[in-house]
């Protein structure tokens, strides 16, 4: 029997911040995406969300961090 991956989702959080990764192990791509706009990742807000955003950006760090280790080991 052969055991094939094809997709993968991971959730990355960190205090308010969500990061949803998608990996495509036959196109080796990925996308990103925070909830809120489909197929992106955003850091538009105001500086009273200053800490959304920087925690926002320490999940998008560790998903892609996450998504390199995977598709170099394919």
């Amino acid at each position: 029997m052969k055991i094939q991956k094809i997709w993968l989702t991971v959730h990355f959080n960190q205090g308010d911040a969500h990061i949803e990764l998608t990996i495509n192990y036959l196109t080796k791509e990925i996308s990103m995406t925070h909830g809120h706009n489909d197929n992106n990742v955003t850091f538009n807000d105001n500086i009273n969300n200053i800490k959304v955003l920087e925690d926002r950006l320490k999940c998008t760090r560790a998903a892609l961090a996450f998504a390199k280790k995977e598709l170099l080991t394919v």
